[in-house]
């Protein structure tokens, strides 16, 4: 039986791509997924395992995070002393307003990197990196304001 020329090219064309589809699928299955390299200790705690991003995409919007966190500490600092400059002046603090814009714009820019890409990591809980960092802030500010405002051995002397 005769088969048109046309018709081999299409049969030739159609296997081409199949063969090269099950290559593809092939590879992908046989090919291990690349481990991403363990970070140096120095960049954590002792109790504590990090990873290298595998892509750049990853590594790229885990920066952008980060830089997010970075800013939303700094704004977090600035309404924390823009409060007690307030309060020192006799105006109210307006501690919640500064604290809650500061929140709800890392939390817009968060959501459009997790919408970036390859997102971030679930392990990556930029949430809760920012309410340790405001629970930092408040445990600073008691260090920070001490109770001797002017100066005074409150509790004593310092004896060396």
């Amino acid at each position: 039986m005769k088969v048109r020329t046309s018709t081999k090219i299409s049969l030739m064309s159609k296997f081409r791509k199949t063969a090269t589809l099950a290559v593809l699928v092939t590879l992908a299955c046989a090919t291990p997924a690349t481990a991403a390299d363990r970070l140096p200790s120095i960049f954590t705690l002792p109790n504590q395992t990090a990873f290298v991003p595998t892509d750049s995409s990853t590594q790229r919007n885990l920066a952008s995070a980060s830089k997010e966190l970075a800013r939303l500490s700094t704004t977090f600092e600035k309404c924390y002393t823009k409060g007690v400059r307030n309060i020192s002046k006799g105006k109210p603090h307006k501690l919640e307003v500064c604290l809650g814009r500061a929140q709800a714009r890392f939390e817009a820019k968060l959501a459009a990197i997790e919408n970036k890409g390859s997102g971030i990591p679930g392990c990556a809980d930029f949430r809760q990196m920012a309410l340790a960092i405001g629970l930092g802030h408040q445990n600073l500010n008691g260090l920070q304001y001490c109770a001797s405002p002017a100066g005074a051995m409150v509790d004593g002397p310092i004896l060396y």
